[in-house]
């Protein structure tokens, strides 16, 4: 969705501080000499915060591998292709290091206050299984483990379609776990996995790209599925923000109830190149729940509730999707062209009741068109109910003052946009509800609103 296209929760216990006060680890910039970064547990949210430089990285996993054996170093481009091949590549065969990714310190706090739990390390090559590095249709849970791709091994380039290619979908993801079908769907439990991608040679689709892009774990037909205290580490590279080029860390598909709690997905390789196109994405989705987790620093695009085909219908809608205390930031930075920049939580074609509870968004482009959150369907109306702590809504235009923003478009991809702004409600943490100040263009002054009592909806 390009961004320029244009239960209802009572009262709400203000503890916005997620459960991730223990993400305090250094992590090492491969190659880049005392650029160390920090991720620490912020007071205010109790949730991740990067060093301004935002180019943290992550230490080895149990080895110096990730620096002596083809290390992601410098740029993250030259570096991952050339430095990370044939030591990567043997890495991988003999099993041993962390194959060139940089795969989360065992012991300690651990990033993401999860990779003390690992292990066990898998390391894998190419899309050999069903287009998957890893296959896995029949297991029902995956604990305490990381899966890292070794690089430059993927001979599945040329099944990346080109952008656009209208109906088309990338075929590739590194981890698929469920069924072939919605009748053998069954409950699965993702706990303590870091799944970790890097760079795969070039395509004939995006040949300007370091590697070709693939998604990350893929959800398929899930029932109940649960997946908890994990971290994605540019687990998925994409540069669209619509199909093919779109692609997710985490995808869910005609998945019914999946719970995602404590759970971090970063957008970037190791030495800090933004290659994710988006963190979570689901499709066809029912009462999909996301919470206390950290979605940050991706390329083109943000947590995404779609429909799953091609024409919208009810059927393969995404509905009545919940959120509670995820934190949102860094997503499509204003590096990107204009049309690529995007918003904070996106809903395309989603039913049913969406409820988003203290969500903290921080969106940092600034044009009119900026937005924390996105609405846009062919289908009838969703029933929206958000509540906020205003103070932990930032970015967009000065003029906004600091509010709260949605786009609730007239038309949306071509057609009226049958979400209506009377069904969205958007109140604070004591009950009280917000005011919707509408705007349809570009503002030429502050405008006469409070971010602790108004909520702007741009409706062009």
């Amino acid at each position: 969705m390009n961004a320029d296209q244009a239960g209802a929760p009572g009262r709400v216990d203000r503890r916005a501080v997620l459960r991730l006060a223990a993400w305090s680890v250094p992590v090492i910039a491969a190659g880049m000499a005392g650029s160390a970064a920090t991720l620490g547990a912020t007071a205010a949210a109790g949730t991740a915060a990067r060093t301004a430089s935002g180019t943290a990285a992550r230490t080895a996993a149990g080895t110096a591998a990730s620096t002596a054996t083809g290390a992601v170093a410098g740029t993250g481009t030259a570096a991952e292709t050339a430095a990370g091949t044939a030591a990567g590549v043997a890495a991988s065969d003999a099993g041993t290091a962390a194959a060139a990714s940089g795969v989360v310190t065992v012991g300690g706090s651990g990033y993401g206050a999860i990779a003390a739990n690992v292990t066990r390390r898998v390391y894998g090559r190419n899309f050999s299984q069903s287009n998957y590095c890893w296959y896995l249709p029949s297991t029902l849970s995956v604990r305490n483990a990381s899966y890292t791709i070794t690089p430059l091994t993927s001979t599945k380039a040329a099944l990346v379609p080109s952008q656009p290619s209208p109906g088309a979908t990338n075929p590739l993801a590194l981890l698929r776990l469920g069924p072939n079908n919605s009748r053998s769907g069954k409950q699965v439990i993702v706990d303590g996995l870091v799944l970790t991608g890097t760079v795969q040679p070039k395509s004939a689709a995006n040949p300007l790209r370091p590697g070709h892009n693939y998604h990350g774990l893929s959800v398929y037909w899930g029932r109940r599925a649960k997946i908890l205290n994990s971290t994605f580490i540019a687990a998925e590279w994409g540069d669209s923000n619509s199909p093919p080029g779109e692609t997710f860390q985490i995808m869910g598909y005609h998945d019914v109830d999946t719970y995602i709690s404590t759970v971090e997905v970063d957008g970037r390789t190791v030495a800090g190149t933004r290659v994710g196109g988006s963190p979570i994405g689901f499709n066809a989705s029912t009462r999909p729940v996301v919470e206390d987790s950290y979605l940050h620093h991706s390329l083109v695009s943000s947590l995404t509730f779609s429909t799953a085909g091609g024409t919208p219908s009810m059927a393969t809608a995404t509905s009545s999707p919940t959120t509670r205390r995820v934190r949102i930031e860094h997503n499509a930075n204003t590096k990107m062209a204009p049309g690529f920049r995007f918003t904070g939580i996106n809903h395309e074609h989603v039913v049913g009741d969406i409820t988003h509870i203290l969500p903290k968004i921080s969106i940092d482009w600034w044009e009119w068109t900026a937005s924390h959150m996105f609405f846009g369907t062919w289908l009838p109306s969703a029933r929206v109910h958000i509540t906020i702590d205003p103070g932990e809504i930032s970015g967009g235009h000065p003029n906004n003052q600091g509010c709260l923003t949605v786009a609730i478009p007239r038309l949306f991809n071509g057609r009226a946009n049958g979400q209506r702004v009377t069904d969205v409600v958007v109140q604070d943490v004591s009950g009280r509800r917000l005011r919707a100040y509408i705007i349809t263009g570009a503002q030429s002054k502050p405008m006469p609103v409070d971010r602790e009592t108004h909520f702007i909806v741009n409706a062009a």
